[in-house]
């Protein structure tokens, strides 16, 4: 390989500053990716109904929730303003941070869901994939339709339904469909699960029936 080539190995020193520029995004997402949701969690509230002693650098207002971020342990405890400026600064969108979107994986309570009942999907795969309920009386309480390798979808279903699972890479397939019905105490009840050949369901970690995740098996065809 030519030293000069575009794909020469050659790193020139005097382009370090670029690269730390240009790293430096990145670096501090990832890293803040670690040690944020070790500490502390979002919480969510309807708006208008969020505690004053909430500072307004910790908040973030969505559609008709607003979130704020507080520590697990010590709830009006808050990160210094500076740090959650410093992600911004550095291209962190706050939709992604406060809904645990892109990376970011808070534990995340919701002060008008007690009692509800809820589902937690979880993507294990390595593609994007797409669920669709089969009614639109389903509350999607943490992301949406669209879930990325290792995220989660929390919903609560407030009438029986199905709901489908479309890996993007199968586009034209239904992987997998979980039925769902809702009992009159408010409890889900599941039917038989099913997927295509090539995906299965987890057993839940916690033994809860209300969290399922979905994994992709080797192809054991010779």
């Amino acid at each position: 390989m030519q030293p000069s080539g575009p794909d020469s190995l050659l790193w020139d020193p005097s382009t370090t500053a670029d690269l730390v520029t240009a790293a430096t995004p990145g670096y501090v997402a990832s890293v803040m990716q670690m040690l944020l949701p070790a500490k502390y969690m979002i919480a969510v509230a309807p708006e208008g109904e969020v505690p004053d002693r909430v500072p307004s650098w910790a908040q973030w207002q969505g559609a008709a929730q607003t979130y704020w971020i507080t520590d697990i342990a010590m709830q009006g405890v808050y990160p210094a303003e500076t740090t959650l400026q410093n992600l911004w600064d550095n291209g962190v969108r706050q939709a992604d941070f406060f809904r645990s979107g892109a990376g970011w994986g808070f534990l995340t309570w919701f002060s008008d869901a007690a009692g509800w009942p809820c589902l937690t999907f979880t993507n294990l795969t390595n593609d994007l994939v797409q669920l669709t309920a089969s009614t639109d009386q389903v509350s999607y309480l943490q992301n949406e339709l669209h879930i990325g390798p290792g995220q989660s979808c929390v919903l609560s279903p407030q009438e029986s339904c199905s709901l489908q699972v479309t890996d993007f890479n199968n586009p034209l397939v239904q992987v997998a469909q979980i039925p769902i019905a809702v009992t009159f105490g408010m409890k889900l009840e599941f039917g038989a699960l099913t997927t295509v050949s090539g995906y299965q369901f987890t057993t839940p970690v916690d033994g809860s029936p209300a969290r399922i995740g979905l994994i992709r098996i080797p192809d054991t065809q010779t």
